[in-house]
């Protein structure tokens, strides 16, 4: 008989993974996996075409969309995409997607939060991994106001994050001080945080389209053109400004060796390449220092979504 715990409030995939595993006295991850996928009446070929996701949604008795939406980093991951936009989270028609990178990770690692840990020993009677500390650039516990602890290697995930108190790595307090009141640093964690809610994720032409309206009335250069003037700042300039390099080497380490004045299409790019889209952070980075506001960031690319619905209406009901 397979036990099947609820997942827990915001509980990464991986984590919960581990937690079935040792509940039900399965040691590694691989063998957890055979077992879910015996409990499923799966084998075969037919195993292969199951993503881990759906075998864990199963466990849970939770639907596909629902799980991947609250116990996965894909809503982050694929928050801003050109790859079907319309197309749902963990909808029915992403299962090769969800097969390939439903339980990736968002940045290299395993993070929690010590005070977290004994929070959760007193009312739940376990730890668990939450999915906002995994989120790049985070390095403190909002909650609790706590630096954050890491071990390196990510096979830790199957263990519970009490099993690591004595042996991880702790961000200094000074650096998650400085990252917590940098204005620049919590827009960019709130919108990461505003991705990870929504259901679907935005069009990159959509948030490029914002993001450019807002970078016009800002002075920034908005081409690709090497012609330019100190009036005409570039945004990966900015960009790295605003955040400071300490902060910026975990999660967009290549824009900290960019030269001064040299456009670096990866950011630069989110301005005028609004067909498809670089990694959901430059966006991100971006949306943060052009905006005063999460809110104002999120509501702009909610805008120009509506936008973009009346858009194509108006050209499916001239081609009836």
């Amino acid at each position: 008989m397979l036990v099947r715990p609820e997942p827990l409030p915001d509980e990464l995939d991986r984590g919960y993974l581990g937690r079935v595993g040792r509940i039900n006295g399965i040691q590694n991850e691989r063998h957890c996996v055979s077992m879910i996928t015996s409990w499923a009446g799966l084998a075969g070929r037919s195993r292969k075409k199951v993503p881990c996701v759906e075998l864990l949604r199963r466990i849970s008795e939770m639907t596909t969309k629902a799980f991947v939406c609250r116990h996965t980093m894909l809503p982050f991951r694929r928050g801003i995409t050109s790859c079907q936009p319309d197309m749902p989270h963990g909808d029915a028609s992403s299962r090769t997607m969800l097969r390939a990178s439903g339980l990736r990770l968002a940045r290299p690692g395993s993070y929690f939060c010590c005070e977290c840990v004994a929070a959760d020993q007193d009312f739940h009677g376990i730890s668990y991994w939450r999915r906002e500390h995994q989120i790049p650039g985070t390095l403190r516990c909002d909650k609790h106001s706590t630096p954050l602890c890491y071990v390196d290697d990510e096979r830790s995930f199957y263990a519970a994050p009490s099993a690591f108190l004595g042996n991880c790595r702790s961000i200094s307090a000074e650096r998650a001080q400085r990252s917590s009141e940098n204005p620049a640093v919590r827009r960019y964690l709130e919108i990461c945080s505003g991705l990870l809610d929504r259901p679907i994720p935005f069009d990159v032409q959509v948030v490029s389209r914002a993001l450019t309206g807002r970078a016009c009335r800002s002075g920034l250069q908005r081409a690709s053109s090497p012609r330019r003037t100190a009036a005409t700042p570039l945004l990966s300039d900015v960009v790295l400004d605003a955040f400071g390099t300490d902060w910026i080497a975990q999660v967009f380490p290549d824009l900290v060796e960019k030269p001064r004045g040299e456009v670096m299409n990866r950011m630069d790019g989110v301005l005028y390449q609004g067909k498809s889209a670089f990694s959901v952070v430059p966006y991100v980075l971006a949306a943060s220092v052009l905006f005063g506001s999460s809110d104002d960031a999120l509501d702009s690319f909610l805008d120009y979504e509506e936008i973009e619905k009346r858009r194509r209406a108006e050209r499916a009901s001239r081609r009836v």
